[in-house]
């Protein structure tokens, strides 16, 4: 039987940040990225104010620490499957050969752009459990609600809405009667 490693690479969140100062290569890292971005990320490493604001600097400093560990760690062990959630997907996406090492560092970047774009009073995420897609369909359908979206399905029964905040309380109501 083969050994088979596997490393799944997170979203965003500061903590994961500042394990990057120690990683093998980071500030060259950085540094490539900074070319590629056009701005000196070395001096926002620093700067840990970045990471309460959710910069979309921040996000590629993030992503760009997920990579590092992936370089430290296939090193030591070889890693066989990628696997990430928010930014970490285009850090699995990076190491896994999809996008290149530009690629990845544009395409966080503006990623995040348009999150911080987004008013965060007015979208929001509501998830449901045990509660059929199909029957929520028909509830959004019937609603007549207009911004309410499927925004990540988990499973038949298991999903997250996303939307305008206001239509997702009023249909948190009725998904609550429903037992969900």
């Amino acid at each position: 039987m083969l050994n088979k490693r596997a490393i799944i690479f997170p979203g965003s969140g500061a903590q994961h940040f500042f394990m990057g100062k120690e990683l093998d290569g980071f500030s060259e890292i950085l540094d490539q990225a900074s070319r590629v971005l056009n701005t000196d990320l070395l001096q926002f490493n620093e700067d840990k104010s970045i990471y309460q604001d959710n910069s979309p600097l921040a996000e590629v400093i993030l992503m760009l620490t997920g990579y590092a560990s992936f370089n430290e760690v296939n090193k030591r062990a070889p890693i066989s499957y990628v696997a990430g959630q928010s930014s970490g997907q285009l850090t699995g996406a990076l190491v896994s050969g999809m996008l290149t090492f530009d690629e990845a560092v544009q395409l966080t970047y503006e990623i995040a752009k348009v999150e911080e774009d987004i008013p965060l009073s007015k979208t929001r995420l509501l998830t449901c459990a045990n509660l059929n897609i199909k029957v929520a369909n028909k509830l959004l359908n019937r609603s007549g609600l207009k911004d309410i979206y499927f925004a990540t399905i988990n499973s038949p029964i298991n999903f997250i809405f996303g939307g305008d905040i206001d239509e997702l309380k009023k249909i948190c109501g009725k998904v609550k009667n429903l037992g969900c």
